[in-house]
């Protein structure tokens, strides 16, 4: 049976630029909040976060999250929006 080194199992990555791994504070995710209801330019930064390369990894993950829920949430509009048209045209 070969010998097994248990260092190779517990072996770490390191980050390149520890500042993109830092956890964001409370006032960091208040302010990404607060920025990304503003309607043009929240979706903009979102976009920008979600897709930079030299962007904080939670703040990468908010913005895709964010942009997730805006893709559902445009999903059920227009789903709703063809159920109640079809509801309405049955009616007449």
């Amino acid at each position: 049976m070969p010998p097994y080194n248990l260092n190779d199992a517990q072996q770490q990555t390191v980050s390149k630029n520890p500042a993109l791994d830092a956890p964001l504070t409370v006032l960091d995710f208040f302010l990404m909040s607060l920025l990304s209801f503003v309607p043009i330019i929240g979706f903009i930064f979102l976009l920008i976060w979600a897709f930079s390369g030299n962007t904080n990894i939670n703040r990468k993950n908010y913005a895709r999250a964010a942009l997730i829920w805006i893709l559902v949430s445009i999903g059920l509009v227009i789903l709703l929006s063809i159920i109640g048209g079809g509801i309405l045209n049955s009616m007449m």
